[in-house]
């Protein structure tokens, strides 16, 4: 019975179901720390029902998860491609990241407002890489999330972390040619908000490269908002339209 209820709790909170989530907390046979904090066997991947709540687009089920206990830096351990079990885990912040990754029907892009629950929560996992060497930025940048890709600069990800490979950039470029390649597959041809996803990773790539060219995120802010001061001025003399 503790085992078919820590399932449930899990598919609860991966549908979404704030609702019968608290009840499930407040009901719980199972202790509150291991229902929260612990994956299940069968899954290889070692995600926790906060990394499950943070590969969704609501932002209340990892809040309600993180009020009642579970720990925004669990990093469980995972299997690599051999099936062999290895320390370095997934970090719900890198899962929050990339719900593009996830099977949204309708919905392509992460939300960033999630990435704002796990940071505000005490994510420390803002610039640590996974096994693969990826970052949340990287992650972002790869699901093609202008806005998380924003949220991540703006929290402090470092913009050139490269571990010897390409940046966030040239990854994000790179994943584009990819979606691009496979244009004609389910995952090449879903878009959000009339993108595609060969166009979301270029609009993310093209937003870095402005970054970097500015030295900061806060100076490419501050130059943003510069240039919206000069033409506000120039409408006011009609000689621009905003």
């Amino acid at each position: 019975r503790r085992i078919k209820f820590t399932a449930d709790f899990h598919a609860t909170v991966e549908k979404g179901l704030v609702k019968d989530a608290q009840k499930m907390l407040e009901s719980t046979i199972v202790e509150k720390s291991h229902l929260l904090n612990t994956a299940p066997p069968s899954d290889p991947q070692g995600r926790t029902p906060l990394h499950r709540a943070a590969s969704g687009w609501r932002c209340d089920t990892p809040s309600v998860l993180i009020r009642a206990g579970a720990d925004v830096n669990k990093m469980p351990p995972v299997a690599n491609f051999h099936g062999t079990l290895i320390d370095h885990g997934r970090s719900p912040l890198w899962d929050a990241a990339d719900q593009g990754a996830r099977a949204h029907p309708e919905r392509t892009e992460a939300n960033p407002m999630v990435l704002e629950v796990m940071l505000d929560a005490g994510s420390r996992h803002l610039n640590r890489p996974s096994q693969f060497q990826y970052t949340t930025l990287w992650m972002a940048a790869g699901d093609g999330s202008a806005d998380c890709v924003r949220t991540c600069l703006r929290r402090g990800a470092v913009i050139n972390l490269s571990f010897g490979r390409e940046d966030a950039e040239d990854w994000a470029r790179q994943c584009a040619g990819t979606a691009t390649e496979f244009s004609g597959t389910r995952s090449g041809v879903r878009s959000f908000g009339g993108l595609s996803k060969a166009a979301r990773c270029t609009r993310a790539a093209d937003l870095l490269a402005q970054v970097k060219a500015a030295g900061s995120w806060r100076n490419y802010v501050s130059g943003a908002r510069a240039q919206l001061v000069a033409l506000r001025k120039l409408a006011e003399t009609g000689r621009a339209r905003l």
